[in-house]
């Protein structure tokens, strides 16, 4: 069965996906720093009363009974069927507290990682290091289990999730001081991004002379920002707080790096979701258009050709997929840039009918073809006969 993993940081965005990724910042910087998986506790790091309200929120990761384990050095492993145990009336109930690591190999108690830091009379593998010696798994498994230190830990861990539930920790106003933060900053987020798919729609141009908001020449992103600010409070509250800190380093999310981190993004979403279609669509044909800038140095344009079907109705789309620079001038060379480019990309280059090479270097390409047509012998290539003229 295959792994997936349940990967979190801790500022989370977007909490309606199952597996989500929250980057954890650096006060004196804009991008995560770090990742943390929430779905094996052998990578936990010392848990930080921030981090534990995280877990205990995102409530522990079972891993499926039928998972392939490892043998370990002994020729044993870890068997799905202790994640269960058999009570009086003949029931299997599943062990929640019972979480097993990938990474280690290893068995840890969840509430005990957790809580057993208030209680450091003593220490055991099930929350130190993780628990992996299969051969005396029983019955150390149920003397853990019936120990008055378990239970104590798995009281802590039930009374403490429902104080969440119900917004009743003894921190509950600086609960709630976070989650008016997570929700200001998932606002903030998506106004800047829907301003840079607003530019992006129109062919407009992000940036001015100036990256400070109000100056003449700020730019329309900046602009915009200004005007949506007349209609939201958050945004308006926000461009307040950013004038009057005098600290250089006050996170705005207005920046040329977070602006151009967010295109990437959103060019990624576009690139995969036009590959997506290309391979639904399965035949398609290559156009690359190929020119040398002023530095000698090949500028490969990647675009493909395909038949969209949507309810019954046909279009032929041509979407541009990727730029290629290379150094490579030699044809056969050339054709191979091209082959890695679509392997990368996931595209078959078999499934393709046809592909057009807009160059003014036609010999170049004639050993390429060879290279092209070893995929595919029945794959049809036309230069641009104008570039030739």
């Amino acid at each position: 069965m295959e792994y997936i993993p349940h990967v979190a940081l801790i500022n989370d965005l977007n909490e309606q996906n199952e597996i989500i990724e929250h980057p954890v910042y650096d006060e004196s910087s804009e991008f995560p720093v770090t990742t943390i998986d929430l779905s094996d506790p052998g990578y936990w790091p010392n848990l930080s009363d921030k981090l534990r309200i995280l877990i205990v929120e995102k409530k522990p990761f079972h891993v499926d009974r039928n998972y392939n384990f490892p043998l370990n050095d002994e020729r044993r492993s870890f068997e799905g069927k202790w994640f269960y145990k058999t009570i009086k009336n003949g029931e299997k109930i599943r062990r929640q507290w019972l979480i097993y690591s990938i990474s280690k190999d290893a068995i840890y108690c969840f509430p005990c990682l957790l809580f057993s830091k208030k209680n450091k009379i003593r220490t055991s593998s099930f929350w130190d290091g993780g628990f992996s010696d299969w051969k005396h798994l029983n019955p150390r498994i149920k003397e853990h289990e019936n120990s008055d230190y378990h239970s104590n830990c798995v009281n802590d861990w039930k009374e403490f999730e429902k104080r969440l539930e119900d917004g009743k920790t003894i921190d509950d106003e600086l609960q709630q001081i976070i989650q008016n933060e997570k929700n200001k900053w998932r606002h903030i987020l998506k106004i800047v991004t829907r301003i840079i798919l607003f530019c992006s729609n129109n062919n407009l141009p992000l940036r001015g002379s100036s990256e400070k908001m109000f100056n003449q020449n700020c730019g329309i992103f900046l602009n915009l920002i200004e005007l949506l600010s007349h209609y939201d409070t958050v945004l308006l509250d926000h461009i307040k707080s950013i004038n009057s800190c005098s600290s250089k380093n006050k996170l705005s999310y207005f920046s040329p790096t977070i602006q151009n981190e967010l295109i990437v993004l959103l060019g990624k979403k576009v690139k995969n979701e036009a590959l997506d279609r290309i391979k639904r669509a399965k035949y398609f044909s290559i156009l690359f258009d190929c020119m040398p800038d002023v530095s000698h140095k090949e500028q490969l344009t990647e675009i493909i050709r395909y038949v969209r079907i949507i309810d019954k109705e046909v279009t032929i789309e041509e979407t541009f997929i990727d730029f290629i620079a290379t150094q490579e001038k030699k044809g056969i060379r050339l054709a191979g840039e091209i082959t890695k480019k679509l392997f990368d990309d996931g595209t078959n280059i078999k499934l393709s009918k046809y592909f057009k090479i807009l160059s003014k270097h036609l010999k170049k390409f004639l050993a390429g073809d060879q290279t092209l047509l070893q995929y595919c012998s029945y794959i049809l290539s036309q230069y641009c006969s104008s570039l030739f003229s």
